[in-house]
C-alpha cells in the first residue's frame, strides 16, 4: 500500500510527505507522537486557564463561562477519541513486539 503524498492536521502543517524519510511507518509514528504532545500541552493550558478564576475573568468573564460550558460535549468526544487512539497504539505496540521477537 502506498502512503498518501501528504497527510495533515490542517493545511499549514503536513505531517507525512512522500519520500521524506523513506519510511511511511516511522513518519506516521513520529507525526502521532508530535501531534499528541502538542494536543496534551494545549489541553493542559486550557485546563489551567479554566481552573483559575482570575485568569478566566481575564479571558472574558461571563462569556468565557458560556464558552467553557459548551466545551463539555467536545471534551467528551475528545476523550473518547483519545481512548480509541490509545487502544490503537497498544495494538500497534503488540504487533511490533511480535515482529521483534
Amino acid at each position: 500500500m502506498r502512503p498518501p503524498s501528504s497527510f495533515s492536521f490542517g493545511r499549514e502543517s503536513p505531517i507525512i510527505s512522500e519520500g521524506k524519510s523513506g519510511s511511511f511507518g516511522v513518519d506516521v509514528a513520529t507525526a502521532v507522537k508530535k501531534q499528541t504532545e502538542s494536543l496534551e500541552a494545549n489541553v493542559r493550558q486550557l485546563r489551567t486557564d479554566l481552573s483559575n478564576p482570575k485568569r478566566l475573568m481575564e479571558l472574558g468573564g461571563a462569556e468565557a463561562v458560556v464558552v467553557a460550558s459548551r466545551l463539555g460535549e467536545d471534551v467528551d468526544a475528545a476523550n473518547e477519541s483519545a481512548k480509541r487512539l490509545s487502544r490503537e497504539t497498544e495494538g500497534l505496540k503488540e504487533c511490533l513486539d511480535r515482529v521483534r521477537s
